[in-house]
């Protein structure tokens, strides 16, 4: 808990996400990036409003810890369900958790391409010259309340 570790806090009310926010790179000690994420999630996920007091009972939440993130030399090795996504490509990056891709039902060719669409660039464009594909694991645990 006192290692610099990214984390991802996932929100979900009713089965469907209400809040995700997260920090690829550990730059505090993981306890306190924890409480930052998870505060952010509820409270910062632009995509949504604030939580309320009347979602808080209804509100699942699950922890993604992720180990340092390191350049893929080979997107054929990635595996489904495993290896979480970082993509930068002129000046974009999108990523992905590890479970994203099982949660979608996507394949290989999707889930890049999706990983694509979340950089905002063209499909197909972590094939070109320039793109970088980074990659990594997770610990991913639901907190029990």
């Amino acid at each position: 808990m006192s290692r610099n570790l990214g984390s991802f806090v996932t929100l979900s009310l009713n089965g469907q996400l209400r809040g995700c926010i997260g920090s690829i790179l550990g730059r505090e000690p993981l306890y306190q990036n924890i409480w930052h994420m998870a505060k952010q999630a509820a409270f910062s996920d632009p995509r949504f409003p604030p939580l309320t007091v009347s979602e808080w009972p209804q509100c699942a939440i699950e922890i993604s810890v992720l180990d340092e993130p390191s350049l893929c030399p080979d997107p054929s090795l990635i595996e489904i369900g495993k290896h979480g996504l970082i993509l930068q490509y002129r000046g974009r990056t999108g990523v992905f958790l590890p479970q994203v891709p099982v949660e979608q039902g996507w394949n290989l060719d999707q889930y890049l391409n999706h990983l694509c669409y979340k950089a905002q660039v063209p499909p197909g464009s972590h094939t070109k010259e320039g793109a970088q594909i980074f990659w990594f694991e997770a610990f991913v645990f639901p907190v029990a309340r």
